[in-house]
């Protein structure tokens, strides 16, 4: 995100958007810190074979260097996808070849009662909503 903004780091950026998105609730998912260090920046995609994690089986991650891809549980790509296609759509971010898999994700997980709960909750705190999930075949046309 700070790379998007032309920032160094997100430590040293003081770009008013730059705040803003950062702190998008459409963008922030609770996430075990481990699981979250260790999907850094890293793109999501597929990932062949199993290489799920001993204390988080529902995660998976590549360490060859190139690219090193996350693959989340199936239970939450459609929510992944959804929350990146708003960032995109909001504030131009690139999802960097991950469109057609996002499509998939977005297709193969609907918005769930929770996620449709979330997006009401973040519309009453922030006044946006995430239109992916009111109108998930958005996903689709992108």
């Amino acid at each position: 995100m700070a790379e998007h903004f032309g920032c160094p780091n997100r430590n040293e950026c003081d770009n008013p958007t730059y705040k803003h998105a950062e702190g998008d609730l459409h963008n922030l998912w609770l996430a075990v810190k481990s699981i979250n260090s260790s999907r850094g920046d890293h793109l999501y995609g597929k990932i062949d074979g199993e290489r799920r994690f001993t204390y988080c089986p529902e995660f998976e991650r590549t360490y060859s260097p190139d690219p090193v891809l996350v693959e989340p549980r199936d239970s939450v790509k459609g929510n992944i996808a959804r929350s990146l296609f708003y960032m995109h759509d909001e504030y131009g971010f690139d999802l960097k070849g991950m469109k057609p898999m996002l499509k998939r994700w977005n297709r193969l997980d609907p918005p769930n009662e929770h996620e449709h709960w979330r997006n009401e909750r973040i519309f009453e705190l922030q006044g946006t909503r995430n239109k992916f999930i009111d109108n998930f075949h958005l996903g689709n046309s992108l």
